[in-house]
């Protein structure tokens, strides 16, 4: 009983090895395969790369944007100050003229 006992013992050895080595080789195998997600993954990779470069893009074409209104909006105010300078002017005219009206109108007729 003994004997067999060690026969069978040295079988389920073997086998084991055999295993092992038919795992190893099978690791060996999938190791090899293709990703099946890297033409995915590079364009994913390629798509988020052209949304930095739109996003950047955006960005730069924002800041001229803000430059651009920033420069009307000072050239705005800068005429508007002009308007209303001239309107003071006008307005100082307009008083002095009716002053001088009032002084030259002839009050006994």
């Amino acid at each position: 009983m003994m004997k067999e006992h060690e026969q069978v013992k040295q079988i389920l050895q073997e086998e084991m090895l055999k295993a092992q080595e038919a795992c190893k080789q099978i690791e060996e195998q999938v190791r090899r395969f293709p990703n099946p997600f890297e033409a995915e993954l590079e364009e994913l990779k390629d798509r988020y790369a052209q949304m930095q470069a739109g996003t950047q893009r955006l960005s730069v074409e924002n800041v001229q944007l803000r430059e651009k209104l920033q420069d009307q909006e000072e050239a705005f105010d800068e005429e508007k100050r002009q308007l209303e300078d001239q309107i003071r002017v006008a307005h100082h005219i307009l008083q002095q003229a009716m002053r001088g009206n009032n002084a030259n109108s002839c009050h006994v007729c």
